[in-house]
């Protein structure tokens, strides 16, 4: 798994994650190769707030 420090997480701009809620809560970060992938096997235990938030 591609980790993430919580100050390195802390850095990365909304636009670096695949998913933002309603609360500012940033998902699944997409700002490089390892966590793409990551992130896309990810994606179906993610929980979205609604099914437009999944699209």
């Amino acid at each position: 798994m591609a980790d993430l420090s919580t100050q390195q997480r802390d850095d990365l701009k909304d636009k670096d994650f695949a998913y933002v809620d309603k609360k500012g809560e940033r998902h699944l970060p997409i700002h490089d190769e390892k966590h793409v992938r990551n992130a896309a096997a990810r994606f179906s235990q993610t929980h979205f707030e609604s099914k437009e938030a999944k699209r």
